[in-house]
């Protein structure tokens, strides 16, 4: 990714846009959603956000309705730790005793990095109860594991000596201006579409630096080849050759499924919250009114993987 190709902002379809907002009741209704919500950045700023249908309880649903943000908070994590790095001595590749050289002795996973649990490559079990997370597989496959950034997440604390919802709040979310999302006790975030929208500008800002991006969307490990899928740092990675990089992340539980996407070279994003399991036909419905190429990432089984 280089300097000319980051300052190619573009704005969404304005029509395409507008399918969109008329067909999202219809699609509501298809795939049995109650309610969802959108943002989308284009041409450097939130171009459009709106919330359709209701919650399970009957409340309309905006913009600002919150979620549970399940996976969605990968992209996130791999973002404020890279902050945090480029402010100490430690690095992505630095084990985790260098990040938090006062926390307690985690054994074998304590020579772990940053980098390889952000990028799923560090061979841990999907989940874990237990403070330490088994392995699962040898580092150095992709390896999706929730475990890992649980554990990633400790380490941060112990070595900043704060707990993450601070740390957040802090480091991120008042430059991202995003002022109603937050993360609780147990490391999930809580976010609305508009201000997950404003993360993913904080991200595309010219004013970032461009090592950024290059960064956190550097290929780390190979997903599947033949459908062009890698994993960058807190993102997945979608390559075709007619349209270049998008990176992309699910988050999913059994009551919802989200995705957002995010267009390095065109400087724009989106991101689409449901609140029903079965959102992942409407997801992949409106995405294809906004891009008529295919999508191979919809075809992919991210089953074992925090989504």
């Amino acid at each position: 990714m280089n300097s000319e190709l980051e300052l190619r902002a573009v704005a969404w379809d304005e029509s395409r846009l507008d399918r969109l907002r008329d067909a999202m009741p219809e699609l509501l209704r298809t795939h049995g959603v109650s309610g969802a919500a959108i943002g989308f950045v284009g041409d450097g700023r939130l171009q459009w956000a709106e919330g359709f249908g209701t919650s399970t309880a009957g409340v309309a649903i905006s913009a600002d309705s919150l979620f549970s943000a399940a996976g969605l908070r990968e992209p996130v994590i791999a973002a404020l730790t890279l902050a945090l790095a480029r402010q100490s001595s430690w690095s992505l590749h630095s084990p985790l005793t260098d990040v938090a050289p006062q926390a307690p002795d985690w054994g074998p996973v304590a020579r772990l990095t940053p980098r390889q649990l952000l990028s799923h490559t560090a061979g841990l079990a999907a989940r874990s109860t237990a403070p330490t997370p088994s392995y699962d597989a040898a580092p150095g496959a992709w390896q999706p594991s929730g475990a890992g950034y649980d554990l990633l997440v400790r380490t941060l604390e112990a070595g900043q000596n704060m707990p993450l919802p601070l740390l957040a709040a802090e480091q991120l979310f008042a430059a991202a201006g995003m002022s109603d999302s937050r993360f609780d006790a147990a490391g999930n975030l809580v976010t609305s579409a508009r201000d997950y929208a404003k993360f993913l500008q904080w991200l595309l800002s010219p004013e970032r630096e461009a090592a950024t991006l290059a960064t956190l969307l550097g290929v780390q490990t190979t997903v599947a080849r033949q459908q062009g899928l890698y994993w960058g740092l807190g993102w997945g990675l979608e390559r075709r050759a007619d349209t270049g990089l998008t990176a992309f992340h699910w988050g999913a539980d059994p009551r919802f499924v989200h995705l957002a996407l995010l267009d390095p070279v065109r400087r724009r994003a989106l991101v689409v919250l449901t609140n029903a399991e079965n959102g992942l036909g409407l997801l992949a419905d409106a995405v294809a009114i906004l891009d008529e190429e295919p999508h191979t990432l919809f075809d992919f089984d991210t089953d074992g993987a925090e989504q």
